[in-house]
């Protein structure tokens, strides 16, 4: 079969008709009970989402602790994510979370110190510059599946613990090769304190001063102790390597901004090492588990994809320059973004009074956006809660609102290793699906929750056999 064959939707209406729902959050009317919606959001973000945001371009709701206009209307997103960007810094409470083990890295910093550091930074996350990381990468997904191969199909696997080893693999490899880090304890630390900071309670609404450290950061400041303790040391090692290895890290320590000539200073180079390593790993990892839940679902799907690696890669090690012939792999990766996106939640405040598509907004009103929302909204998709790869066809996307489908944010401050989140996990699904069989060992419902990232509640068991021992099981 062709790699045209491939990207043919060849289902029969009636297929198409029969094909299930995967699972979904299941939104309530919370702002109805202010209980209900306080216990809701411990739990999950999600529960905040106004249930009418999935039919309206906006929903403003008034609160005595804060204005919040839901916003999910695209030129209303390109309004607040590029055309004014700075007229809608980050949220402080965000910042707050963030910060004490991010420091003033990208995704904390505002002003000349993010402009500095993006724009130094550019260069080494541009495509073409990341294609020499494929080895790496590569290198990262093979160390992962000799353990897979070892287990031979005997070991039942969680499927969202096991994406993060093979995440964490990949990032070791191509971020700091050739530095020794304990990826278990590494992995531990950074899961630990993106899951208990997106936890919310009461004390997230007192207002505290900053010199007053919530509570959770005393349950977590193991974690944030030993993730800057990690950057120190991975820095240190790095500077004292002779000749440095050519990988990320070196990138960015070589790193200058074009217009002043300023590069990252020491603090700001570990800031950047624990941000690329908390926003790379947890999401990524949660994507792929989304991902490998829905080819479990739909058989039809991981078949197809096994077919064009075999049509793409053959038996051979890939290349960078494959990747960009993984057309149908990359369509069920961005439809499993769009139907669980990994990064669920932007939030904005308004510096100024403001216009956004016709609705007055006074200065300090929270912006939110979910993206969970914005991807199923019923006047921008069609079907919405259906997976479906084919919407991601060169075809059938080419005339899509730019703004209606952020899984990695959007503007100038989205997420800088997009490219990269999408070489890896290209590469790492169609490697997989040629080798392996990836079924589920259970039939239990699905549950998501957001803190910081989307991502399945419950524990979904899978067992990740190879091919070869599943095929002569089937004789």
């Amino acid at each position: 079969m062709s790699i045209a064959d491939v990207l043919v939707d060849d289902r029969t209406e009636e297929e198409k008709q029969r094909q299930k729902i995967p699972a979904r959050y299941e939104p309530e009317d919370n702002w109805r009970s202010p209980i209900k919606l306080f216990r809701g959001i411990q739990d999950s973000l999600l529960s905040i989402m106004p249930i009418e945001g999935f039919r309206e371009p906006m929903v403003l709701k008034e609160t005595p602790i804060a204005n919040i206009l839901f916003l999910f209307d695209p030129d209303g997103l390109r309004h607040v994510l590029m055309d004014h960007v700075e007229d809608y810094p980050k949220s402080p409470l965000q910042q707050r979370f963030l910060k004490p083990a991010l420091g003033e890295g990208m995704l904390t910093s505002e002003g000349e110190s993010w402009r500095m550091q993006r724009h130094a930074a550019n260069p080494s996350f541009r495509a073409e510059q990341l294609t020499e990381l494929v080895p790496a990468m590569i290198a990262g997904i093979e160390d992962r599946f000799a353990v897979w191969r070892a287990d031979n199909g005997n070991v039942t696997y969680e499927a969202r613990s096991e994406m993060m080893e093979l995440i964490i693999e990949i990032l070791c490899q191509a971020l700091f090769s050739g530095i020794k880090v304990d990826r278990k304890a590494l992995g531990q630390a950074v899961s630990a304190y993106v899951d208990r900071i997106g936890q919310v309670d009461i004390f997230d609404f007192l207002n505290l001063p900053t010199w007053i450290p919530a509570p959770k950061f005393r349950q977590i400041k193991w974690s944030i102790d030993y993730l800057k303790g990690e950057t120190d040391r991975i820095s240190k090692a790095r500077r004292a390597q002779s000749p440095m290895p050519s990988d990320l890290l070196t990138s960015l320590i070589h790193a200058r901004d074009e217009q002043t000539g300023k590069g990252y200073t020491e603090e700001q180079l570990k800031d950047t090492i624990a941000t690329l390593l908390s926003a790379g790993f947890e999401t990524t990892a949660n994507a792929m588990t989304m991902t490998m839940y829905l080819l479990c679902e739909y058989p039809w799907a991981a078949e197809k994809i096994r077919e064009e690696a075999r049509e793409v890669l053959g038996d051979r090690t890939p290349v960078a320059g494959d990747i960009k012939n993984l057309k149908f792999t990359r369509m069920v990766l961005e439809e499993s973004m769009r139907l669980y996106p990994p990064s669920s939640i932007v939030i904005r405040v308004a510096a100024k009074d403001d216009v956004i598509c016709g609705q007055k907004i006074k200065k300090g009103t929270t912006i939110a956006v979910s993206q969970y929302v914005l991807h199923r909204h019923e006047k921008l998709w069609d079907n919405p809660d259906v997976f479906d790869p084919y919407r991601f066809s060169p075809e059938n996307k080419k005339d899509r609102h730019r703004f209606a489908y952020m899984p990695f944010s959007i503007g100038p401050r989205g997420c800088i290793g997009s490219s990269f989140a999408m070489m890896e996990t290209t590469l790492a699904i169609a490697m997989m699906m040629r080798e392996f069989e990836v079924y589920r060992v259970d039939d239990d419902p699905v549950e998501f929750q957001l803190r910081i990232s989307l991502r399945i509640k419950n524990p979904l068991p899978i067992v990740i056999k190879p091919r070869a021992a599943a095929q002569k099981a089937a004789e």
